[in-house]
């Protein structure tokens, strides 16, 4: 059937809808490209693009994460600018000192010259601590990573240091932290050296011992380990999340294969299967059997295990300490300057609990687990004070390491820190009882022991004279062995000082000259502090002994300044590098951001021009199509 004649399809309201659409969408097209040109954007809404809308906004945050890395990098260079002027102080301060101490060691120096430079010298301590306790901001310079409290305080007479080592951290590149401070322990030396013996309280293990401990603390590389017992059977044992050796032997004990337990006279593991040739192996590149120290091929019925060499830990028992043998609980004393404590290890059980009676003590000492796990150390925090360990009624403080034996002695730390004078050149000469004569130069002697090797070795002693170092006493003896009739003797070569230094300077009975009491100095934290204590202290004794002293200690102090100096120089070289690696980066990323959503104002203006000229050209076609006349009122 055909349609109706004259009559349309589209009708006018179906017309004008489509016209209306399109003048609609060409209008929202002119809008949208006039304010990409007035802003500067290629797109203002998720919805123009999408895609470029997301990798748009990953490239703001980067940028943002930039700015701070800036930011960062700013406030740390200004900050170690502030470090850099304040050691500049202090450096000047330790130089002027040293003048001081250099003019009135001196025996022209009366006592009243003296005393007017100890009131010089207690200005400096003032001054110094103002330096040690300078602010950056709200910050302080020296307290390590404690910044919000003064590091520095007057103790009792002496200065003590709150803070910590570990330097304050910020972050100048994803996951790349820089240090933006020096600590008051580098710098002002605001702790003492470690009283710690150089031995190694190597622990047993028992159940409870963490695996990350085991082989000095490198723990084990975990994973599958497979157990044959050489009639061709084998069970695998996955130990991927053991944390103790008790884990350990459970799932081994496990399988009900073998029979796992301590070897307590190996210090490791024992693995036993009666009638069986055990071999372990590791499986998929792990090396948990050998790092346990059980990996073996045809053992027999039983594996006997390595030593596994664990690092002591907070939780370590001080009964398995020493290879099992403990630690006597009579305890020790520590003195710190004027205060002394008793530590009694009656009742303490563990590593931990030992830490905190020192720490607890009140005497400004501080116990820790030494960076290696092999020992215990105890650090002093005041300065001016020195630290000592006195035994007790048995002997826990040597058995801990806290002693130190006479062979170990610092020639330096003798007479209470004056030390051993020397001579370019030979210092002393020896001669035995058959005539047999030799002459020692103790130049490069650091130790009480190294002055017996010194003696006992040289060449031209040929076993006549014995030195040795007297058994728990501080002191050195001369004993000759060469039979003959004369007298055991020594004398001084080129004007040393050394004889008496080390005490040798009596005479020989029945072939033996007894060495005197050294008196060795206890640590102290040979900072600028001690230097101007020690030196304040000499002037106002007009002891020239003391003054020697602060000379060394000052020394020690200006090389600490010195190298805390440089340390800053290189930090802020590595600042300024990260800087321009940063701004490079930002750069870059700006770049990239601007390709993604800028708008091209050269092409926006062309289609801008072309948007207009559709949207003119939609409107006059829809005047033409849609003419109106007086009908269309008409209802």
């Amino acid at each position: 059937m055909s349609g109706f004649p004259g009559i349309s399809r589209v009708t006018d309201s179906m017309v004008s809808g489509r016209l209306s659409g399109s003048i609609q969408r060409s209008l929202a097209s002119l809008a949208r490209t006039e304010t990409s040109i007035a802003t500067g954007r290629r797109f203002n809404t998720l919805g123009d693009d999408p895609l470029g809308a997301r990798r748009s906004i990953a490239w703001e945050r980067l940028l943002e994460r930039h700015a701070q890395y800036g930011s960062n990098i700013q406030a740390a260079t200004s900050r170690l600018s502030a470090t850099e002027g304040a050691l500049a102080e202090l450096e000047d301060l330790i130089v002027r000192a040293r003048e001081l101490a250099l003019e009135h060691v001196q025996t022209t120096s009366t006592d009243g010259m003296r005393a007017n430079a100890a009131i010089e010298v207690q200005n400096m301590i003032e001054e110094a601590l103002t330096l040690a306790n300078r602010q950056f901001g709200e910050r302080f310079l020296f307290g390590g990573d404690q910044v919000s409290a003064a590091p520095f305080a007057q103790s009792g007479g002496y200065i003590s240091y709150g803070g910590d080592r570990s330097p304050s951290l910020i972050e100048v590149a994803p996951g790349m932290f820089l240090p933006s401070g020096i600590s008051g322990v580098d710098a002002f030396g605001g702790w003492s050296s470690q009283v710690s013996g150089g031995i190694d309280l190597d622990p047993n293990i028992n159940l409870e011992t963490p695996v990350a401990s085991l082989n000095g603390g490198r723990g084990i590389m975990a994973g599958r380990i497979e157990i044959r017992d050489g009639s061709g059977a084998a069970v695998t044992v996955d130990l991927e999340g053991a944390k103790t050796v008790g884990d350990v032997l459970d799932r081994i004990n496990a399988t009900g294969f073998v029979s796992a337990g301590l070897d307590v006279s190996r210090n490791g593991l024992a693995i036993v299967k009666p009638g069986a040739n055990i071999s372990i192996t590791d499986l998929n590149g792990a090396t948990a059997a050998r790092d346990l120290g059980i990996a073996a091929a045809g053992a027999g019925p039983s594996l006997g295990g390595d030593d596994l060499d664990p690092i002591i830990g907070p939780l370590t028992r001080l009964s398995l300490l020493r290879n099992g043998l403990g630690i006597d609980a009579g305890g020790f004393t520590i003195q710190n300057g004027s205060m002394t404590a008793a530590i009694d290890l009656t009742g303490v059980e563990t590593v931990e609990g030992l830490i905190n009676a020192v720490n607890t003590a009140g005497i400004g000492v501080r116990a820790r687990i030494g960076d290696s796990g092999e020992g215990i150390e105890l650090t002093s925090i005041l300065a001016g004070a020195e630290l000592r360990v006195i035994e007790g009624s048995t002997t826990s403080a040597a058995q801990l390491g806290f002693i130190v034996p006479t062979a170990d002695l610092t020639l330096d730390s003798l007479h209470g820190g004056t030390g051993v004078p020397t001579v370019t050149g030979e210092d002393l000469e020896i001669t035995a009882e058959d005539g047999t004569t030799f002459a020692v130069d103790i130049d490069g002697a650091v130790t009480l022991g190294d002055v017996v090797a010194l003696i006992n070795e040289h060449p031209g002693n040929t076993g006549a004279v014995l030195a040795e170092v007297v058994p728990g006493q501080d002191r050195i003896r001369l004993r000759d062995q060469s039979g003959g009739t004369g007298t055991l003797s020594v004398s001084a070569l080129n004007e040393s000082f050394a004889i008496s230094g080390l005490r040798l300077d009596g005479e020989a009975v029945d072939g033996i000259i007894e060495g005197g009491e050294l008196s060795p100095a206890g640590v102290r934290t040979r900072s600028a502090f001690d230097g101007f204590m020690t030196l304040s202290q000499g002037l106002l004794a007009s002891d020239t002994g003391t003054i020697h002293t602060a000379l060394r200690f000052l020394d020690s102090a200006h090389e600490r300044v010195l190298q805390s100096r440089a340390e800053v120089g290189s930090r802020l070289r590595r600042l300024e590098v990260s800087d321009r690696r940063n701004q490079l980066q930002s750069f870059e990323t700006e770049s990239l951001l601007s390709q993604e959503a800028d708008t091209d104002i050269a092409s926006a203006i062309v289609e801008l021009n072309r948007q207009q000229t559709a949207y003119q050209a939609a409107l006059r076609t829809s005047a033409q199509l849609l003419q109106q006349s007086i009908l269309d009122f008409l209802g």
